[in-house]
C-alpha cells in the first residue's frame, strides 16, 4: 500500500537553515577581529562564503519543499519505504 502524506510546516526550513549555519564561523580567524566584524575585509569575505553556502542549501532545499513550508513524502508499506515528492 503506498500513501501519500503532505506535511505543512510554516517556516520549518528558515528554522532548521538558521540552526545549521547559526553555528559556522564568521570570522577570518586572525584572532584580532570581533565576531563578524563589518570593517575586516576577510570576515566579510568569510560571512559571504557562509551566505552563499546557506542559500545553495535553501536552492536545494526547494526542490522538495514548496514555499518553504509544505513537504510531500510517499510512504510504502509493501516496500517499508519512505520517499520526499520533489515538487511540480
Amino acid at each position: 500500500m503506498q500513501i501519500m502524506i503532505t506535511f505543512k510546516t510554516p517556516d520549518a526550513v528558515e528554522y532548521a537553515l538558521e540552526d545549521e549555519f547559526s553555528s559556522y564561523e564568521r570570522t577570518c580567524g586572525d584572532g584580532e577581529c570581533m565576531d563578524d566584524d563589518p570593517n575586516c575585509p576577510d570576515c566579510e569575505e568569510v560571512s559571504l562564503k557562509v551566505d552563499e553556502q546557506m542559500e545553495d542549501a535553501r536552492t536545494f532545499i526547494e526542490q522538495f519543499v514548496q514555499h518553504g513550508e509544505m513537504v510531500n513524502i510517499l510512504f510504502d508499506t509493501n516496500e517499508n519505504t519512505a520517499t520526499v515528492i520533489k515538487r511540480r
